[in-house]
């Protein structure tokens, strides 16, 4: 806040206090209630109210980089991973919020901020890696911001490089034991029963046996009868001569 702006809302305020709380007339070093000022809409009001002359730095965020230095991203006393980077503050220096910007730290990527910064908010950003010589920071670098100060956007500075602390011991992990059970099959066998054929001995001595066989001829048919063949003498042998022969044969059967 420069000095004719604090002058101007100062002697304002002091003039309001006075005409509605019936306070003496304060000089440009008074202090005034920080409830009067903490809030932009309050403030508002009483300027539109007096009628009085509010300097660019009211109506204008106001962007600005505070400091920087090489750290860790844990910040802890001891690191997982060796990286070091840069950490910047940044800051807005208005009750007006600013909209999304971006951040250039030396000539890497600039880092975009979404959402903007509030009215008098305070943010840090760390981005790994740095320069050994001198570091640079570049806020608002695409110009996006119409501000009420152009003029401290951008730091540049040496800084030493601290003493990297030793490495963290990550803590234990203790794995819960997994208890396998396979089940086995014991075979047994059955008992084997054990068998000794006895053999019966042969009978002693000499046997020849003796088979006596005649055989019988049974049956045996002896012609009784004899034929000619022209049978009914018809001077020809034929179909007739047969059927007589077997009518006679026929009748020889018992």
């Amino acid at each position: 806040m420069n000095g004719l702006y604090k002058s101007i809302i100062t002697l304002g305020l002091a003039a309001y206090m006075s005409s509605s709380y019936g306070a003496d007339n304060k000089s440009e070093n008074t202090l005034l209630p920080k409830s009067l000022i903490s809030s932009s809409s309050r403030l508002e009001s009483i300027i539109k109210d007096k009628n009085f002359i509010v300097s660019r730095k009211d109506t204008l965020p106001d962007l600005t980089v505070t400091g920087m230095a090489i750290e860790l991203e844990t910040g802890d006393s001891c690191y997982f991973t060796p990286t070091l980077g840069i950490i910047v503050g940044l800051k807005n220096n208005s009750m007006i919020d600013s909209s999304s910007f971006d951040v250039q730290i030396n000539d890497g990527t600039p880092t975009r901020i979404l959402g903007g910064l509030r009215g008098n908010e305070y943010a840090t950003l760390w981005v790994p890696g740095y320069e050994v010589s001198e570091n640079s920071v570049y806020v608002d670098s695409l110009d996006e911001i119409n501000e009420s100060d152009e003029t401290n956007n951008f730091l540049s500075q040496f800084l030493p490089i601290p003493t990297a602390p030793p490495s963290c011991t990550p803590l234990p992990i203790t794995s819960t034991p997994t208890i396998s059970y396979t089940p086995s099959i014991t075979s047994t066998p059955l008992p084997t029963e054990s068998y000794t054929p006895t053999q019966t001995p042969s009978p002693t001595g000499s046997f020849t046996p003796t088979v006596s066989y005649t055989p019988t001829l049974e049956n045996t048919r002896t012609p009784t009868q004899t034929y000619d063949s022209d049978i009914n003498e018809d001077g020809k042998v034929d179909a007739e001569d047969l059927m007589i022969l077997l009518e006679n044969w026929h009748k020889t059967l018992p």
